[in-house]
């Protein structure tokens, strides 16, 4: 056997093994790109699901606001019902304001009658008190 000959027999010895390399790596390859297959299959399954649940879920949330929005209206117009009410109820307030002031007013000047009143009778006492002493006297 010749030099040439344990060169060839070697490069072809690298070779199977490189062949036998390749063949496993493609083989693994080939193994997880099934995995990733699948994985992407239940991926797409998932995400019709969620898509189905998201489109049902938009039609009931979408009712609800509907819903909402005459509840709301219902409940505007009711209120704009009370208004006159309440405006009813500010102008009683009002009056009855009003009349405490004008009874307020009555009796302060009913006091200050009176005090004069009181007054005028306290000095024409005092007066005539003065004039019964001189007559004594």
């Amino acid at each position: 056997m010749s030099l040439i000959d344990i060169l060839l027999a070697l490069l072809l010895v690298a070779v199977i093994v490189l062949v036998a390399f390749i063949i496993l790596t493609v083989q693994k390859v080939t193994k997880i790109l099934g995995t990733v297959n699948e994985t992407m299959g239940e991926v797409k399954r998932t995400v019709n699901v969620v898509t189905n649940d998201v489109d049902n879920l938009s039609v009931e949330v979408q009712g609800l606001l509907n819903k909402s929005n005459l509840l709301l209206n219902d409940i505007n117009g009711k209120l704009e019902k009370t208004d006159p009410l309440f405006t009813a109820i500010g102008d009683v307030g009002v009056s009855v304001s009003d009349i405490n002031r004008t009874a307020n007013l009555a009796a302060k000047r009913f006091t200050v009658k009176r005090q004069t009143r009181n007054n005028s009778v306290v000095k024409t006492a005092s007066s005539l008190n003065r004039i019964i002493r001189q007559f004594k006297k």
